[in-house]
């Protein structure tokens, strides 16, 4: 198993372990992490490049979100390699977009670089679109409220047969 901690070990018998992002498999492992991001993979194959499992790598966020060495330090070139290529996308895009980069084949450079960023990170570059619903001649949707058949106690106080022939009924009355 790839975790930094194998799960059928007792805390008593990894101290003294030094985890595997910190042993001498670390910075490279961070490395082809932090460069699969920066070719725009999902964290969850960048984990799989990196030689991880998905499972590591959140439990090394958790972690270094926490301010846990060895693993803050690992969350802070992720996040500078997610920047760097949004900074890379963008600068692409404004070159498009300002008719910089005069090869033929801009526009395609440009839906690439667009669908990276709307799909990367949905909550900054996607497209939205708000649907509204109105009722006849624009006003509200009207709904309606089923009267119930029994109240809480009626049905609380049916014997067994009462409540199947009350079922039996029901299903006779949707079924015609």
């Amino acid at each position: 198993m790839d975790t930094n901690q194998p799960p059928n070990e007792s805390p008593a018998s990894r101290a003294g372990k030094r985890p595997l992002l910190a042993g001498p498999r670390g910075p490279a492992i961070t490395a082809a992490f932090c460069d699969a991001l920066m070719r725009g993979l999902p964290k969850r194959h960048a984990a799989a490049v990196a030689g991880i499992s998905e499972g590591t790598y959140h439990d090394w966020r958790r972690r270094g979100e926490a301010g846990e060495e060895p693993y803050a330090a690992f969350m802070q070139r992720v996040y500078e390699a997610e920047a760097q290529l949004q900074d890379d996308l963008l600068q692409t895009v404004k070159h498009m977009a300002l008719g910089l980069d005069k090869t033929a084949r801009a526009g395609e450079r440009l839906k690439a670089a667009q669908f990276l960023l709307e799909r990367r990170w949905p909550q900054d570059w996607a497209q939205t679109k708000a649907v509204e619903l109105t009722g006849a001649d624009g006003g509200p949707v009207q709904t309606e409220s089923a009267k119930p058949l029994f109240t809480d106690e009626q049905l609380a106080n049916m014997t067994a047969e009462q409540l199947e022939a009350a079922l039996l009924a029901l299903g006779a009355e949707e079924g015609a």
